[in-house]
């Protein structure tokens, strides 16, 4: 896994022991707004509306999982004052745990990606520097992962649950970690997984 400075640490196992329900692309501008009024965000920077949503912090990704919740009449996982968001024992949606976004990503592979071991394949399934032309693109217009999601080298940066604390997944390398989260706090950092264009 990587930290929020790139650093790297050994691999280790995990095992994802509840059922997961994922989004098969990334959150784009057109879900996203529907929560809000187009005046609050006008940081987004995206092409399209059905480009990702990009420059919003853990706290508002956080705040879209609640009140889609709600929207679809289920407890939310998260209550947001401000800067905090404390978890609540909810049934509805929420950031995958750094564990479930590497699951979803590798879809069973056991390669460098899931394409493969080299970059030469990344150009068709994700958007970064060489290919993206500088921007954000549309969702779902690359090559899917075995499980079918879109996007997951490449696109925008994505959001996981979990905090950040070096050397934390050490206490898993004699054992399998079985569904880890690396818990976090106010003010601690946030992990990002994935790639940017």
């Amino acid at each position: 896994t990587g930290g929020p400075n790139g650093q790297n640490e050994r691999r280790h196992r995990r095992r994802i022991g509840r059922v997961l329900a994922i989004e098969m692309h990334e959150v784009t501008v057109s879900q996203f707004l529907k929560f809000r009024r187009e005046h609050e965000w006008n940081t987004i920077y995206s092409p399209t509306a059905d480009s990702p949503v990009n420059s919003v912090s853990w706290y508002d990704a956080a705040e879209f999982c609640a009140k889609l919740s709600q929207r679809e009449q289920l407890k939310p996982f998260y209550f947001r004052v401000g800067e905090t968001v404390t978890p609540l024992e909810g049934t509805g949606y929420r950031l995958p745990t750094e564990a479930q976004w590497e699951y979803c990503c590798r879809a069973g592979t056991a390669t460098k990606f899931w394409t493969g071991d080299t970059d030469d394949e990344l150009v068709k399934t994700g958007w970064f520097g060489v290919n993206s032309g500088g921007r954000t693109h549309a969702v779902g217009e690359l090559k899917p992962n075995p499980f079918g999601l879109y996007d997951l080298h490449g696109n925008v940066w994505e959001w996981v649950q979990d905090g950040w604390e070096a050397g934390y997944f050490v206490q898993f390398q004699e054992k399998p970690a079985v569904d880890p989260e690396c818990p976090y706090s106010i003010g601690s950092d946030r992990v990002i997984r994935g790639g940017p264009w």
